[in-house]
């Protein structure tokens, strides 16, 4: 008597659905999770003064004698302008297809669309161009530092040089950003051609489950071009939030096909307090 095994009878068989939906591979967002940053939630312009640069006037001075003038300059910075952009989309199901799916597709569909649209503002708060109202990114700003090297991934010395200028400019850097291909050619520098022990300490790189270079702590992203190390202070990052991944599901709208929408909003601004809290260097080729 043949036995009825699995493989020969696949009709009989109920499959399952995982609840879990694999997502594509992809760059995480990054940016809104950087230590230090100010965020502030605000739909209106925010305006931030700002101290202008002066030169110190004040004197040792004789009892009765003329007080020395002393002028400040003072500007503001805004933040979320009336006419930034938000970041907006729309994607339509048809009613069929949510009755059919075995799993939650509505739900499913929320999620991928935010985390998606999460991606979408991480790379303009980095690299945003600021044309037609939309974000500028920290590294397209106006007067950060921006300079090449052709020891950047064989000499310590070069970031090191980087801190000091920073320092020197009375910026605080607090975080360096990276390519995980770059900060891996950092860790794999040896002391020499002959020695092959590492520069930086390798248990020092993953200090307390982080990744650190001169204790810092290093953030590795894909915004910051290849070869290139970005040392911020972010103390000197300014977010505004008005809405963040606000999902909205529409059964109406598209009643005539009776089809749902499932609308994503965020609508983010960034500025510097000092373009000098950014010092971009490229390893040159």
């Amino acid at each position: 008597m043949a036995i009825a095994i699995p493989s020969a009878n696949l009709a009989a068989i109920n499959s399952q659905l995982s609840d879990a939906v694999q997502a594509p591979l992809q760059q995480k967002s990054t940016f809104l999770s950087l230590p230090g940053i100010t965020v502030v939630d605000t739909a209106a312009p925010l305006r931030i003064p700002k101290a202008g640069t002066s030169s110190p006037a004040a004197a040792f001075t004789a009892p009765g004698a003329l007080i020395a003038d002393q002028d400040v300059d003072l500007d503001e910075l805004t933040l979320m302008p009336t006419e930034r952009l938000s970041l907006k989309g729309i994607t339509k199901v048809s009613n069929e297809l949510i009755r059919m799916a075995q799993l939650n597709i509505q739900s499913v569909l929320q999620q991928r669309i935010a985390e998606d649209q999460a991606v979408v503002l991480d790379a303009n708060l980095w690299n945003g161009a600021g044309t037609s109202n939309s974000v500028t990114g920290i590294l397209k700003a106006a007067g950060i530092t921006i300079s090449t090297s052709a020891d950047l991934l064989t000499d310590p010395d070069v970031l090191i040089d980087a801190l000091a200028a920073m320092a020197e400019e009375y910026v605080t850097p607090s975080v360096l950003v990276m390519r995980p291909t770059t900060f891996a050619a950092l860790r794999k520098i040896k002391v020499s051609t002959t020695d092959n022990r590492y520069v930086f300490d390798p248990s020092a790189a993953f200090a307390a489950g982080t990744q650190q270079l001169f204790e810092y702590p290093v953030v590795t992203t894909t915004a910051v071009p290849a070869n290139a190390v970005a040392i911020l202070d972010t103390s000197k990052i300014w977010v505004g939030r008005d809405i963040s991944a606000q999902v909205t599901v529409l059964t109406e709208t598209f009643g005539d096909y009776d089809t749902i929408g499932i609308r994503c909003v965020s609508r983010y601004d960034v500025v510097l307090t000092t373009p000098l809290a950014v010092n971009l260097i490229t390893q040159s080729s």
